[in-house]
């Protein structure tokens, strides 16, 4: 099964990713099984940049919101937790109605003091964050982000002018 994949000017055909900076070969012998979380982020991939979600801004007429109430949506969202594996497909779907009925924050009129939109660096941070599934605890666990961590607390430190000092980011909501 071949395919060709191409957003911002990024193109895959399933065993070779190309951009203007990156060149990448993937063994095309790999196995279906090796293959297949790539095909379903693709997919995945494709729905936001064809809803626009990551691409925007969006038409401004479009709704900001398909709105629909709790007892509707419910209906529509089909969440009851099987005991059968669910098939990509089904998820591909769950992921479409998630966006459709989901808050446009990059619609030009949505509106709200703590967030809008998407940001395609933090975007990408988020995503690189994920696919490594680390815990930012120790060093040891987390090598990298702890030194950015420091970095990143130096130079708040240097901003508000103190000359030493200590820090640590709890990630979690914006309260």
């Amino acid at each position: 099964m071949s395919s060709t994949f191409v957003a911002n000017g990024c193109a895959s055909n399933g065993s070779e990713v190309t951009s203007p900076a990156i060149t990448k070969s993937v063994d095309t012998k790999q196995t279906n099984s090796v293959n297949e979380p790539v095909q379903f982020l693709e997919r995945i991939f494709r729905i936001l940049v064809e809803e626009k979600v990551i691409t925007g801004p969006q038409d401004v007429r479009n709704k900001v919101i398909n709105f629909k109430y709790p007892h509707e949506l419910q209906q529509l969202l089909d969440l009851p937790i099987g005991e059968a594996p669910t098939k990509d497909e089904v998820l591909v779907e769950a992921c479409q109605r998630t966006i459709q009925y989901s808050v446009q924050t990059g619609h030009p009129q949505f509106f709200n003091q703590l967030f809008g939109g998407v940001d395609q660096y933090g975007l990408a941070g988020s995503w690189i964050t994920e696919a490594l599934n680390t815990s930012q605890y120790t060093f040891e666990a987390a090598p990298v982000f702890t030194l950015v961590e420091h970095s990143i607390v130096q130079k708040m430190l240097a901003l508000v002018g103190y000359q030493n000092g200590d820090g640590i980011f709890c990630p979690g909501q914006s309260a």
